[in-house]
């Protein structure tokens, strides 16, 4: 089964059953027995996904005031920020800082030790950990030189995040963390070759770069304008969100968009993220782990005094009141 064809049906599937959400199985604040994750990040950690029973190992953490003290990784590292994440990398050896955001990408090699640190408000970032064996595949498939091989195993490497890298990183985001509950091996492994392969290619080869035009990838026209709007609304829930930007994710116009998203889902897209957002700051709530103020901020409220409202509408009484009954 292609990938498309996979991520067209499943998407649909999941859609129409109403099961998006963000799951609650994710462990935050879990020590691993991996090398890079043994202890708990500093901050307030929101959602931890960390799972190398893959080819491509993958980790994602979401937190306010992140910090991981030096640490190194079994794997090379290649770390891509989402939304208005930005953060810090610092090397020891050699002594350098790089920042990293929703535009870039850094590549980390094995065993350097490095700290990592958020800037932006909300730390939001998501990390791709090849294998020995997916390494070497794609260096040979797209015949790198013995010195590419190189600069990959000793220095850190910044590049410009492709749209199309950017396409198959949401894709994947939405499998491992969105919908994790029922994950196609297939479909993640398909992905986690297309990421490593794109990011090597806009990294040694920049003008050899796939367009996302009749690129048969997790977002072509396969699926629907309303699949595509919400896949890219869940991948980016928290984040400032405006018709136009999820539009151009949709690869519609906003007034097809608008008609085909209420014809599909019964709501408009800024009625179905003020939904979601909402059930999102519930769960929060729940948790007992935060002040209702942080988890306006944290589900993309600027305002605490629309956050209140919106949930009191919604929910029948206010969040502070359900703060301190939960």
């Amino acid at each position: 089964m292609t990938c498309s064809i996979y991520c067209s049906l499943r998407y649909s599937a999941a859609l129409k059953s109403a099961e998006i959400s963000v799951k609650s199985s994710i462990v935050v604040g879990k020590k691993y027995n991996l090398k890079g994750f043994e202890s708990i990040p500093s901050g307030c950690l929101l959602e931890q996904v960390v799972d190398f029973s893959n080819e491509m190992g993958f980790a994602y953490e979401r937190s306010t005031k992140f910090f991981k003290d030096f640490h190194t990784h079994d794997r090379l590292m290649l770390i891509l920020p989402r939304g208005t994440s930005v953060m810090e990398v610092r090397t020891k050896n050699p002594a350098h800082t790089y920042t990293v955001d929703y535009e870039t990408v850094l590549y980390v090699p094995k065993d350097l030790e490095h700290d990592d640190e958020g800037i932006s408000s909300i730390y939001d970032t998501t990390a791709f950990y090849p294998s020995e064996k997916l390494l070497i595949e794609a260096t040979q498939k797209l015949h790198l030189t013995e010195p590419h091989i190189a600069k990959l195993k000793t220095e850190c490497i910044k590049i410009n995040r492709s749209p199309l890298l950017e396409t198959l990183a949401q894709a994947y985001f939405f499998e491992r963390v969105i919908h994790q509950n029922s994950v196609d091996k297939e479909a993640i492994n398909f992905l986690g070759r297309r990421i490593l392969e794109e990011a090597l290619l806009a990294t040694f080869f920049p003008e050899n770069l796939r367009s996302l035009k009749g690129e048969h990838t997790p977002g072509d026209s396969n699926d629907s304008v309303s699949v595509r709007a919400l896949r890219y609304i869940e991948a980016n829930l928290f984040e400032p969100l405006d018709l136009e930007s999820i539009a151009k994710a949709s690869f519609a116009s906003v007034s097809t968009l608008l008609r085909r998203f209420k014809e599909d889902n019964g709501i408009t897209p800024y009625g179905y993220i003020k939904n979601r957002r909402l059930e999102e700051s519930l769960r929060l709530l729940k948790s007992g782990q935060h002040s209702v103020a942080d988890v306006a901020l944290l589900v993309g409220y600027e305002s605490f005094g629309a956050f209140s409202e919106a949930f009191k509408e919604k929910y029948g009484k206010s969040p502070s009141t359900y703060k301190q009954s939960s």
